[in-house]
């Protein structure tokens, strides 16, 4: 059984949150490394469109709260 760890990820210092997000998701999925693909597995989204679904969810939790988060 493999063990994971949850690790936040924050945006790089000159770069958005969508940019930093989909350039882990890339690094995390290499084919090199997940035996090409097989050991990348997902919760209700699509591995490939995470990062696009996760703006979305952030943007569309924004409008309907009129709440967001702050940049540090």
């Amino acid at each position: 059984m493999a063990t994971t760890t949850l690790i936040p990820i924050h945006a790089n210092k000159n770069g958005s949150v969508a940019k930093t997000l989909s350039k882990s998701l890339s690094y995390i999925m290499n084919d090199e490394k997940t035996q090409g693909g097989a050991l990348v597995t997902a919760h209700e989204c699509d591995p490939i469109s995470a990062a696009q679904e996760f703006i979305f969810s952030k943007s569309n939790y924004a409008a309907i709260t009129g709440r967001s988060q702050r940049r540090k």
